[in-house]
C-alpha cells in the first residue's frame, strides 16, 4: 500500500513490484486535500498486506505522518512499514525506534544542505538480516576494503577473496560498487554542522514558526492552503492557478519558491527569518492585486 501523497518514486517502485511478480497489487490510499484520513489507511491494510510505504512528510503539502501509528497499523497485520523521510530528516527530530519504523530512507540534498549523490538508510535489524541482495558488489562481502578499515587493518595487504561470497553482517551488504566519497565527505561536513548547531529540534521550532506566518500570511491574503494546519512541518503550499507565474515574480525579488501543477510550495530553512517571511507575504500582496 501507498500514499498518493507519496513523492512519485515510491508509488512507481511499488508498480514496478507488481510488474516483476514481487507483488499481486498496489492500493494506493487516496488524500484528501494535503493528507490522508487515517480510517483510509485502515481499509486498505489487511492481513495480505506485505508492505506500507508512507512518506513521512509530504513532499508537497509538508504533511506529516502519524509514522508510529502506521507502524502499529502494519505490524499488526504483519507487513513493514518502509518511509521515505526526505522531507524529515534535517528539519524535524527523526526518532527511528520510538516511531517503530521497518526501514527509513533519506537523501543528501534537500534539508540536510549537502550535495547529490549519497543516501541513508535504517534498516531494523530483524529485517537487515532477512534481506538478500540479488547482487553484490566488492563492497557488500564481509571482507571487503570498508570492513577491513574499520577492523584497522591495511585496505589490500592480501587479496579479496573471489572464490566465495559471504555477505557482510551489517548495512555494508547494500552496497555494491565504489561509494561516491565526493558526496560523502560533504554530507558527513553538513551533519557535523547540523549536529553543532542543536538541530534538527531547534531547525523545526524556528522553521515551524515562520512556517506558521506564511500561513497566517496566506490565508488573510484570501489564498486556499494545501498544507493542513493542524500538523505540518517547514512546507507551505498553497493553490494557484499559474504558480510559475507567481514563482517567475518572486524570484524577482529575490524570493525562491517552487511552482508544482496549481500549486505553490515554499520551504523556509534555519537560515530564514520572521522578516523573510512578512516580505514573501507583501510581494504575494502585489502579485494578487495586479492578477
Amino acid at each position: 500500500m501507498v500514499s498518493s501523497l507519496n513523492f512519485p518514486t515510491s508509488i512507481l517502485i511499488a508498480r514496478s513490484m507488481v510488474a516483476r511478480g514481487l507483488v499481486r497489487e498496489v492500493r494506493v490510499a487516496e488524500a484528501r486535500g494535503g493528507h490522508v484520513d487515517f480510517d483510509v489507511y485502515e481499509k486498505l491494510v489487511d492481513d495480505g498486506t506485505s508492505i506500507v510505504m508512507v512518506d513521512y512528510v509530504g513532499w508537497l503539502s509538508g504533511h506529516v505522518e502519524n509514522l508510529k501509528e502506521l507502524a502499529r497499523l502494519a505490524h499488526d497485520h504483519g507487513a513493514l512499514l518502509i518511509s521515505d523521510a526526505f522531507h524529515a530528516v534535517g528539519v524535524l527530530p527523526v526518532d527511528v525506534k520510538s516511531l517503530d519504523v521497518d526501514v527509513l530512507i533519506t537523501g543528501s540534498y534537500k534539508w540536510l544542505m549537502s550535495v547529490h549523490g549519497a543516501a541513508l538508510a535504517y534498516v531494523e535489524r530483524s529485517v537487515l538480516d532477512e534481506i538478500q541482495p540479488p547482487y553484490a558488489g566488492w563492497m557488500a562481502v564481509e571482507d571487503s576494503v570498508i570492513q577491513r578499515i574499520i577492523k584497522g587493518e591495511p585496505e589490500f595487504e592480501r587479496p579479496l577473496d573471489t572464490s566465495r561470497l559471504v555477505l557482510a553482517r551489517n548495512s555494508m551488504k547494500l552496497e555494491w560498487g565504489t561509494l561516491p566519497l565526493l558526496a560523502l565527505v560533504a554530507l558527513r561536513e553538513s551533519l557535523k554542522f547540523i549536529l553543532e548547531h542543536e538541530a534538527p529540534e531547534l531547525y523545526h521550532n524556528h522553521t515551524w514558526r515562520i512556517a506558521e506566518r506564511i500561513a497566517e500570511g496566506l490565508e488573510e491574503l484570501g489564498y486556499t492552503l494545501y498544507t493542513p494546519r493542524d500538523n505540518h512541518s517547514a512546507i507551505v503550499t498553497f493553490r494557484h492557478e499559474k504558480p510559475l507565474r507567481i514563482a517567475e515574480e518572486l524570484e524577482k525579488k529575490g524570493i525562491k519558491v517552487a511552482a508544482r501543477p496549481k500549486l505553490v510550495r515554499v520551504s523556509p530553512h534555519f537560515y530564514n527569518t520572521l522578516e523573510d517571511a512578512d516580505k514573501l507575504v507583501e510581494h504575494l500582496k502585489d502579485i494578487n492585486l495586479n492578477t
